[in-house]
């Protein structure tokens, strides 16, 4: 999760330079790591320091349609950052950028549980 993080903020920076073959790697990363997603949380690692949500364990199936739509998300900003379209790669990282606040609305809690 922290590599999406990574790359996500790589790719804010890469789009105000207008680096789109940056744009289009990162993405493709987190493209990669979405198809891993729900198998970072398999049952029984409900333990130990972590942000997540028990929605994440409980409704697994939810966080596949999550996990699915980022990819799809992330493959659609690299498909507009390989072309070039200034205007479609700012849609595009707002619709990442709408996926991940999904998942993480959804999954994530802001703090640590004490």
């Amino acid at each position: 999760m922290k590599n999406n993080s990574e790359s996500v903020k790589a790719i804010k920076a890469a789009v105000e330079a207008k680096d789109y073959a940056t744009v289009e790697a990162k993405a493709k990363d987190i493209m990669g790591n979405a198809d891993k997603i729900v198998s970072f949380f398999p049952k029984g690692s409900e333990t130990g320091k972590t942000k997540a949500k028990p929605e994440i364990w409980e409704k697994p199936e939810e966080l596949g349609k999550a996990a699915k739509n980022l990819g799809k998300a992330a493959s659609e900003l690299a498909a507009a950052a390989k072309s070039g379209d200034d205007a479609a790669v700012t849609t595009k990282v707002k619709a990442l950028g709408d996926a991940c606040g999904a998942c993480h609305k959804q999954f994530r809690a802001e703090k640590y549980p004490e």
